[in-house]
């Protein structure tokens, strides 16, 4: 079922769930942690787990998950020396 999950699908998956993990334990552990520490006036949590969480963490796997294959293609491609022709 999973032999032909690349490499790169696990990493990322261990950036998100590591990065959830983390906080979810930060959060548990230091009393009172999400709301007292603040930054421009909102709770951190919301921060770092609303924007960096759900937007700019998804966008870097994502385009991780784009642009490693893409990578592993031409590097694979300049070894057989197979190139694109224009027809």
């Amino acid at each position: 079922m999973f032999k032909g999950l690349r490499p790169i699908f696990w990493i990322s998956l261990a950036i998100l769930y590591g990065y959830a993990l983390i906080f979810m334990l930060i959060e548990m552990n230091i009393p009172a942690a999400p709301y007292t520490l603040k930054i421009g006036g909102a709770p951190a949590s919301f921060l770092y787990g609303n924007f960096f969480g759900c937007l700019v963490l998804n966008l870097i796997v994502a385009f991780l998950l784009y642009w490693v294959p893409e990578q592993e293609e031409k590097k694979a491609e300049a070894s057989k020396g197979v190139t694109k022709s224009a027809s």
